[in-house]
């Protein structure tokens, strides 16, 4: 016979293991799912890092999901761990979104669900962001090409690895408001 503390220990386990599914914000493959608008000003607007976000349709929720093509919004996710390791390389953090959980921010991106997937890279701190295309996004090497492309007057700086080599890390631009020419 169980007895009463056993089942809530029993609960408690449960509900924690069920939290820790539910809410991580770092996934296993080194990108980032941001759950909320709060989440996307915190980790991409605010970082001097470059980000590019993967924004996506993926509601079960026949009426949230019309005009959204969630066979080619999944295409999108499944291609995203091997991005993320490209893009690792050009010290670019990359990110995943619902549309419905930054619904905020996608409006002001300009980001509709029937544009979805919708790739866009922030390489500046000002609230501005450079659209992908998709079949770009579908090959790492023509990715690699135009984020490289969209990124050459940003600035850059060396940093070592932990095997001591040294890597080119892009930081995002910074907009001076008045300067000492006028």
């Amino acid at each position: 016979m169980i007895e009463h503390g056993q089942v809530r220990t029993s609960l408690a386990l449960g509900l924690l293991l069920l939290a820790l599914l539910v809410t991580p914000s770092e996934s296993s493959e080194d990108y980032t799912t941001l759950k909320s608008v709060e989440d996307f000003e915190d980790n991409v607007m605010k970082s001097a890092d470059v980000w590019l976000v993967l924004v996506v349709g993926m509601s079960s929720d026949e009426i949230k999901a019309r005009g959204i093509d969630r066979e080619k919004c999944q295409r999108a996710i499944d291609q995203l761990a091997v991005i993320t390791e490209e893009m690792k390389k050009l010290s670019v953090q990359v990110a995943l979104a619902d549309v419905e959980d930054i619904a905020g921010i996608a409006s002001e991106f300009n980001v509709r669900k029937r544009m979805l997937p919708k790739i866009l890279l922030f390489k500046t701190r000002a609230r501005d962001a450079e659209s992908i295309k998709f079949e770009t996004f579908q090959d790492v090497d023509a990715l690699r090409q135009e984020v490289l492309e969209i990124l050459k007057d940003n600035p850059t700086r060396k940093v070592k690895s932990e095997d001591q080599t040294e890597r080119i890390v892009f930081d995002k631009i910074t907009l001076a408001v008045g300067g000492s020419e006028l």
